[in-house]
């Protein structure tokens, strides 16, 4: 099974600053307008900045949390297989580019890239 280090956070376009620990779902849902699920509160994003988390996440990881804020899915195999592309689609991103999301016509999820390194130089902290 496939996992990452990296996962898209929301992003506030308005201030132009990231949400550190509000961390990015894809929708397991089949509607046409499909984006991202914020892990901590539910919501719905259209958009989020890839981080470096540090320790691997793997799909059954994702779909817990998931389930967390948002029904579960009817099919657990097929919701883990989505999820297990959608880790491999976060490994060709790179860290700081801002992501939509989408789907290929059998169901694959096809990450976006729309801005190149959200935050200036000045915004990047290091601990």
């Amino acid at each position: 099974m496939s996992s990452t280090r990296k996962m898209p956070v929301r992003i506030n376009e308005k201030k132009h600053t990231t949400s550190p620990g509000e961390h990015l779902i894809l929708t397991l849902t089949d509607s046409p307008d499909a984006g991202f699920v914020s892990a901590k509160t539910g919501e719905t994003h259209s958009r989020g900045a890839v981080v470096y988390l540090g320790k691997d996440v793997t799909p059954e990881m994702m779909l817990e949390r998931y389930c967390r804020v948002a029904p579960p899915p009817p099919d657990r195999e097929a919701a883990l297989q989505r999820l297990s592309a959608y880790c491999e689609a976060l490994q060709a991103t790179k860290i700081g580019n801002v992501v939509s999301l989408s789907f290929s016509p059998d169901n694959s999820p096809i990450l976006k890239v729309e801005q190149e390194f959200f935050l200036s130089e000045t915004a990047c902290k290091l601990p």
